[in-house]
């Protein structure tokens, strides 16, 4: 199951749903941790990872992809 032999709708919509569920999630992040504003400032990995929304939207691309490839992979057999 390559999503790259996908027809393009397909590989549009698990883009869409790797983008719609990082914006979500980073929205929830935001909620959830409040926006720090020394992490503006500060070019440091470290404290941008750890304080920041970056891992609440990784997470939202991870899930919103995988719901997409999951729905598409049982759509075939």
């Amino acid at each position: 199951m390559n999503p790259f032999a996908w027809r393009r709708e397909h590989q549009t919509a698990i883009i869409l749903g790797m983008i719609l569920g990082a914006v979500i999630l980073e929205l929830i992040g935001f909620m959830y941790r409040g926006l720090n504003y020394t992490l503006l400032s500060s070019f440091s990995s470290q404290l941008f990872w750890t304080g920041s929304t970056v891992r609440w939207a990784i997470l939202g691309a991870l899930i919103g992809g995988c719901i997409v490839y999951i729905r598409r992979l049982l759509q075939v057999v």
